[in-house]
């Protein structure tokens, strides 16, 4: 399949929830949206959560993202949804947000996480810390929005992993030149976007008093694509972006047939159980009548034989052979 945009033709495309196409030479800063309503009044609220440096957090408004975004997942109550190289979005029943998820909840598994990425001794000694997470090689956005991923919908956790993030070997910043630049870049963010509080731990601040924080219940999580392309041609160069995104492609077309192939030889072997406990049962109704006959034919025999032996007058307990 091919795509043409303007004078370049895109040979691997991959496709937003809403049909549009992604461009394949472009950077995206990933980005969490959440959908949240609450159990004790009729309201709703959307937050973003973000890794910017600092991690940031805010409510918005429950209308969808402005134009010039990509909508490439949402997990909601009953399956979740993905980006796909059809013009088609791939639904799993299995990528379901987890059920009755409650913002603090949310927040203490994802503290967790973090800490652990911050641990890193790659990213750390590149200056990553609990106020300023984020290396763009190490723990960049697409990382963070992961483990966010992780705990509202754990199950979709590989398939993101490995289809819906940009990948540092292919873009060329996990060694030499590639990996130096980008650890200035790391240590120029936090010189400018370091905080001197998390907003993972400052985060209830955002919500009044009557409507605490974690009582919000979670129905809703969409990851959101926005181009940065600008920044991140500092550190990239178009041909490994490209690079990165016929890999998306193909990784997302490999994973759907893959899947799709083990529920064809799970129905086949389903089918198979069916035929063979349907044959067994067919089986055993037909020895069942030849079974009683021979027990009816041995009793009859039995009678026969007390009959011929027993005297006139004699006890039939009393029966001299």
């Amino acid at each position: 399949a091919s795509l043409r945009r303007g004078q370049h033709l895109i040979t691997s495309p991959v496709y937003d929830l809403d049909g549009s196409a992604i461009k394949d030479s472009h950077a995206f800063h990933a980005y969490l949206r959440l959908s949240l309503c609450h159990p004790a009044v009729n309201d709703t609220h959307a937050m973003i959560i973000e890794l910017s440096g600092a991690v940031s957090v805010r409510v918005v408004e429950t209308e969808h993202e402005h134009h010039g975004t990509h909508r490439v997942f949402q997990a909601k109550a009953d399956s979740g949804l993905s980006a796909c190289e059809k013009l088609d979005s791939w639904e799993r029943p299995e990528w379901a947000l987890h059920e009755g998820m409650r913002l603090n909840q949310f927040f203490s598994e994802l503290q967790q996480l973090v800490r652990k990425a911050v641990a890193n001794p790659l990213s750390s000694k590149r200056g990553a810390c609990w106020e300023h997470p984020w290396d763009p090689t190490y723990y960049n956005c697409q990382h963070f929005v992961g483990d966010c991923i992780e705990v509202l919908a754990p199950e979709a956790r590989l398939f993101y992993d490995d289809c819906l993030m940009h990948k540092p070997h292919l873009l060329k910043i996990d060694k030499g030149s590639g990996r130096r630049e980008s650890a200035f870049a790391a240590r120029a963010s936090q010189l400018v976007m370091k905080k001197k509080n998390s907003m993972l731990d400052t985060w209830t601040t955002l919500f009044s008093a009557d409507q605490p924080g974690p009582e919000w219940v979670i129905t809703s999580a969409e990851i959101y694509w926005r181009d940065c392309t600008i920044y991140a041609a500092v550190v990239t160069k178009t041909k490994s972006r490209l690079a990165d995104h016929s890999e998306m492609h193909h990784r997302i077309k490999e994973f759907r047939r893959k899947v799709l192939l083990q529920e064809a030889r799970d129905e086949e072997q389903q089918q198979q159980l069916v035929l063979e406990t349907r044959n067994e049962g067919q089986q055993e109704q037909q020895e069942q009548p030849v079974l009683e006959t021979g027990q009816q034919g041995q009793q009859e025999q039995a009678v026969s034989w007390e009959d011929e032996n027993r005297k006139p007058g004699q006890c039939p307990t009393c029966i001299i052979a």
